[in-house]
């Protein structure tokens, strides 16, 4: 029925003004601020969906009153939530045909996952998918679309749906009005051009963009294109007259500048191993969780939060840049700048010299540097990383490193192992390092007590046993007295006791505290020692004013999932 204002001199409802009328939809219970699946599934948070209940009673029943209130009630219904839709579930996109005119004029956000290779729980993230899974997450979706092909019968069909619901809504929505994240993973870069081909013609206030769950250069150049032309950015015109020339600059200027890229990390650290190259390890999961921060407010490191985690800012999806082949506005995330080492030689060197000098270095197993590890690697990481990865050049600019070795059960690094003799190399290459200006820290780790049952690590330790831990403690540290023959002043140890894990199986508190005690005694005095054996009698690491950097992040990340047990 259409509503019309009473003639009547009285006042009316639809007399207030409509702003009057938009706030009292709201307080009888039109729902705002919710995920809004179009395959009838609602979410108030990412993580907890249902079907449609009692929740949008109150919205449907508001939008039955009348012409005018369907109209004015359905613009904040499809401008203040957020929409998805996944052809998966449907095995079809057509409720978005069945929108209406003035439903696309005020949509606002809406997600279309059309091909999904990874766990997707309505936009919300899976982490046992990530291509770093250092956790040991197991996957724990439903299921996975395979990569779209247009070799395939069935992706001809749903690319050429995709492609006619794309036209229907270009034809209605406001132009640089809606936010649209598209995930896509392709096979390759031609069916990456006609998945994206739609966004073409399409102006957006934000567009996120996924074509792979992995890395791939090409796909990664069209994302990125595709989502700033949707935007309607464009390259400004090329002149050649009126270009800054950076390289005239002084170097000294230069790396000033620099310093205030990407080339220094936002906590001054990046950790290393051969699977996944240079990245960020965060100790906190996100803001919050550490609760040691929680009466005094954010520590100012939690600045860095900003680069990190941004499929938590929204429930549309994974668009990290760093684990996907995908570009998104709100992707912060840092990830090593290659492109400053490729512009020129000059370029790359300075590059180099303040990567290298400005932040630590922290070398870590393949596997992590919590998961125990039952043999010693073929190639060890750490000889990987200065045969292959930091160049010759670079190595005196190198002032802050760390070399992590992996939690192991039995034995690890024996004299007779390839692993061993590599080990020795490791510390060779280091002589050239510049020893007087280095801090070096070496960290035996320490794996975790398993809460949900099960086998223990180190649960039951006898006295044999921990005594080849010490053993190999003591053949891998005291070669580094080497390093000390050639100028090294700086070098912090942290040993993981083989006795830390049997403390926490005793019934009495009394005893698993007096067990704690002795174990911290005795692992200081043996660490103590271990240092003065390479580094003279009168060396003692906590005197020592040359080190750099704090504990690491993935160790402090470890604390703090302890201290949460």
């Amino acid at each position: 029925m259409d509503c019309m204002p009473s003639r009547d001199s009285r006042p009316s409802f639809l007399s207030l003004p409509q702003p009057i009328r938009q706030r009292i939809y709201l307080q009888a219970g039109l729902r705002v601020n919710w995920g809004i699946d179009f395959n009838w599934r609602i979410n108030e948070a990412r993580h907890d969906s249902r079907p449609l209940t009692n929740d949008f009673k109150s919205t449907h029943s508001l939008l039955l009153v009348c012409r005018l209130t369907y109209a004015e009630a359905s613009a904040l219904v499809y401008s203040r939530n957020r929409f998805f839709i996944r052809y998966r579930d449907a095995k079809s996109l057509n409720a978005l045909t069945n929108l209406t005119k003035t439903a696309l004029a005020s949509l606002n956000q809406l997600a279309i996952h059309l091909n999904v290779t990874s766990c997707d729980f309505n936009g919300s993230y899976g982490v046992c998918c990530a291509p770093s899974n250092h956790s040991g997450a197991k996957c724990r979706g439903p299921q996975h679309d395979e990569p779209l092909a247009f070799s395939s019968q069935a992706n001809n069909a749903r690319l050429a749906e995709w492609q006619s619901v794309a036209r229907y809504l270009t034809a209605y929505i406001k132009p640089h009005t809606l936010k649209l994240s598209f995930v896509c993973d392709v096979e390759d870069l031609a069916t990456g051009k006609l998945a994206v081909q739609p966004l073409r013609s399409i102006l957006l206030a934000e567009c996120s963009i996924r074509l792979n769950r992995l890395h791939h250069p090409l796909l990664q150049e069209l994302a990125v294109k595709i989502a700033t032309q949707s935007k309607g950015s464009k390259s400004p015109p090329k002149d050649n007259n009126s270009s800054f020339r950076f390289m005239d600059l002084p170097p000294e200027c230069r790396l000033r500048i620099l310093e205030h890229t990407d080339l220094v990390t936002p906590l001054r650290e990046v950790e290393w191993n051969p699977k996944d190259n240079f990245y960020l390890h965060y100790a906190a999961w996100r803001c919050g969780d550490d609760q040691r921060y929680w009466n005094d407010g954010p520590p100012p490191s939690h600045y860095a939060c900003q680069f990190r985690n941004c499929w938590d800012l929204s429930g549309d999806g994974c668009f990290c840049m760093r684990y996907h082949t995908a570009f998104s506005s709100q992707c912060r995330c840092w990830t090593p700048p290659t492109p400053l080492f490729l512009v020129c030689r000059v370029l790359r060197q300075e590059a180099q010299t303040v990567f290298f000098e400005r932040n630590h270095f922290v070398i870590s197993p393949a596997a992590g540097c919590i998961l125990p590890v039952e043999n010693s690697p073929d190639h060890l990481e750490a000889l990987i990383f200065f045969d292959q990865v930091i160049p010759s050049s670079a190595l005196r600019s190198l002032k802050s490193l760390e070399i992590v070795f992996p939690p192991f059960h039995n034995d690890y690094l024996q004299i007779h192992e390839p692993a061993y003799q590599q080990w020795l190399q490791v510390i060779d290459r280091m002589c050239q390092l510049n020893l007087p200006m280095l801090s070096l820290a070496i960290v035996m780790g320490d794996g975790s007590a398993n809460r949900f049952g099960g086998t223990q690590f180190r649960g039951e330790m006898s006295e044999q046993q921990a005594g080849k831990v010490f053993d190999m403690y003591s053949r891998t540290l005291e070669p580094l007295s080497k390093l000390k023959q050639n100028g090294l002043r700086a070098l912090f140890l942290t040993l993981a006791s083989p006795y830390t894990w049997v403390a926490e199986r005793l019934e009495s508190s009394l005893a698993a505290d007096n067990c704690r005690r002795r174990i911290g005694c005795q692992i200081l005095d043996f660490t103590q020692r271990m240092e003065r054996a390479v580094m003279g009698e009168d060396y003692n690491s906590s005197m020592v004013q040359e080190r750099s950097h704090g504990q690491s992040q993935w160790l402090e990340g470890k604390l703090l999932s302890e201290d949460s047990w």
